[in-house]
């Protein structure tokens, strides 16, 4: 599938799913703006995902990006900018931009400073926490899942939905975990995601 193929699909995606509700009077921007800014969200998610930083493919990885920015924060214009948010504290403060990412104990994938840099409504820092959220996609896979499988071959397979939901339930709990109730809505979303893609994909093939 061609980078900007996934990017139209992801984002006609994204744009379908219920908006996050605000109380009345506390909604920063119009619905065209909103729209807006989550199609470019979606544009960086997909474009981070091409860019060969992890052995993921592609198209499941935007995927699951996606899934965890919708989830995590319903695609939050206070969260996206890194302000206080009127229907969340996003950890106390301690999850920051879409993937409200954090630094966990003993982590090393980001410096504070990185850290701090991921919240913004620009491009570059969008693209930032898309790189954020695939790199802890990535670091997890690489500890959780198909460690009997030799090195050589181990990422030669797509990812299957059970090991997409081993690393949305890693993700959120920074560190290997079974996938709990708590994930499934990660995982339909992922689901509902990956069968938009794939028609997308049958259609490009049948023109």
């Amino acid at each position: 599938m061609t980078l900007e193929l996934l990017k139209t699909i992801i984002a006609a995606f994204a744009l379908s799913l219920p908006p996050v509700w605000y109380p009345t009077g506390a909604g920063p921007e119009t619905v065209a703006q909103r729209d807006a800014r989550v199609e470019m969200a979606s544009h960086e998610n997909a474009e981070q995902a091409h860019s060969g930083e992890t052995r993921l493919p592609p198209d499941q990885l935007a995927a699951m990006t996606e899934s965890i920015w919708f989830n995590e924060s319903r695609f939050d214009w206070h969260v996206h900018a890194g302000k206080v948010s009127p229907i969340g504290n996003q950890d106390v403060g301690n999850a920051r931009c879409l993937g409200q990412v954090q630094t966990w104990r003993g982590n090393t994938l980001l410096t504070r400073a990185e850290w701090l840099a991921l919240t913004g409504l620009d491009r570059a820092a969008t693209r930032r926490c898309a790189a954020a959220t695939q790199s802890y996609l990535w670091y997890h896979a690489q500890r959780c899942i198909r460690r009997d499988v030799p090195a050589a071959r181990r990422w030669d397979k797509r990812l299957t939905d059970h090991e997409a939901g081993l690393l949305f339930a890693a993700y959120g709990a920074g560190k290997c975990a079974p996938i709990k109730k708590s994930t499934g809505l990660r995982i339909a979303t992922y689901r509902q995601l990956m069968a938009a893609i794939r028609r997308g994909a049958t259609r490009k093939q049948e023109k």
